[in-house]
């Protein structure tokens, strides 16, 4: 049996679930936020695609982790290449505290990470902690920034490319579930014909709606922004060479007439673990330190809506470089304290 995203034309009831269940479908998510498409598993969809009710069909897509290589870790501190003094935070008292912040990845480790507010695990694995590294990293450079932030993990991955769509739209689902998140990294995509229009994109907009900011790495491949960094709504971040000075030649760049990416931060950077030193490049880790810089900021932001404008006006753009590659340019933390400061104080 393969599996679908079906939409439809109308809300999703019970009378299109007994249209789907007569169709021989075996319904896997149902979806109560936008609540007009479903998650299916047939053997014959054009059975489905003939009912007047469908909208439209996608093919549910298999998601990666966006970095090169994976490394694994333990009670690991992480060095961006080019550094983003963290200095600059906290002698401004912004660590972070009371701002809870998901990370939708391969799970934690609890000797690198320290404490997590609350774990689930999407994947078929017994736990929900991280047998690649990938999530470990992410989360201690989100940390590096916003250290007594209140993390959550959702475990979508446990080898790499194997990040159904389905858990996506589940692990999103919990998040809504918790209550006062304000910040969601999501270091994972897929490279598809997607502007922006797809499912996930559109739910991921209408929770920037809602007051949540959603962060996300824009893929490795040096082509095209993946899925769902091209979300209109989420803030796209691609990725520094290592000195900083022009784009890493694997961070992906926009589609035709896109606004993708928004920024760019360090992609490069090592590990460090008992004198052991280990080199870490991709997009996801330049995802998770915009993620935490948010986090640390973002009590002092009335309006979320306001923070992908706040960021890409603390931009510094790189000369000769096309915005399709940039978008606005590296970000200037520095700049961006001054940008809130001053912001909020003119908005009150």
């Amino acid at each position: 049996m393969s599996k679908y995203t079906v939409m439809f034309h109308e809300e999703y009831d019970e009378s299109i679930k007994q249209q789907l269940l007569d169709s021989n479908a075996t319904i896997n998510y149902e979806d109560d936020f936008l609540k007009d498409f479903v998650v299916i598993e047939t053997e014959d969809i054009n059975k489905i695609r003939a009912l007047s009710i469908v909208k439209g069909i996608e093919d549910i897509a298999v998601f990666s982790l966006l970095d090169i290589p994976k490394a694994q870790s333990h009670k690991m501190k992480t060095v961006p290449t080019p550094i983003i003094d963290t200095s600059l935070l906290t002698n401004q008292g912004r660590y972070g505290l009371g701002v809870k912040v998901a990370v939708i990845d391969s799970g934690y480790t609890p000797e690198a990470n320290g404490s997590i507010e609350a774990a689930e695990n999407f994947t078929s694995a017994v736990t929900t902690e991280d047998s690649l590294g990938h999530g470990t990293i992410v989360i201690t450079l989100l940390k590096t920034y916003a250290p007594v932030a209140k993390i959550y993990s959702a475990k979508v991955s446990i080898n790499d490319n194997d990040i159904d769509e389905e858990y996506v739209y589940r692990a999103l689902k919990w998040i809504r579930s918790l209550d006062d998140v304000k910040v969601i990294n999501m270091s994972i995509g897929v490279e598809r014909d997607c502007q922006g229009l797809c499912n996930l994109s559109r739910v991921i907009n209408k929770m920037v709606d809602q007051g949540y900011v959603i962060v996300a790495a824009v893929g490795n491949t040096g082509g095209l922004t993946h899925c769902p960094a091209c979300s209109e709504k989420a803030i796209s971040v691609g990725a520094l060479n290592r000195a900083g000075d022009n784009v890493a030649s694997f961070s992906c760049k926009g589609h035709t007439n896109s606004t993708k990416p928004d920024l760019l931060t360090s992609g490069y950077g090592i590990t460090q673990y008992q004198g052991i030193t280990s080199d870490y490049h991709g997009t996801s880790f330049a995802a998770p330190i915009v993620a935490g810089i948010v986090g640390a900021n973002v009590s002092m932001i009335k309006d979320t809506q306001n923070v992908k404008q706040y960021l890409m006006m603390s931009c510094d753009p790189i000369l000769n470089v096309r915005s399709s590659k940039q978008g606005a340019g590296k970000l200037n933390l520095s700049k961006l304290l001054e940008v809130i400061s001053y912001e909020e104080e003119n908005n009150t």
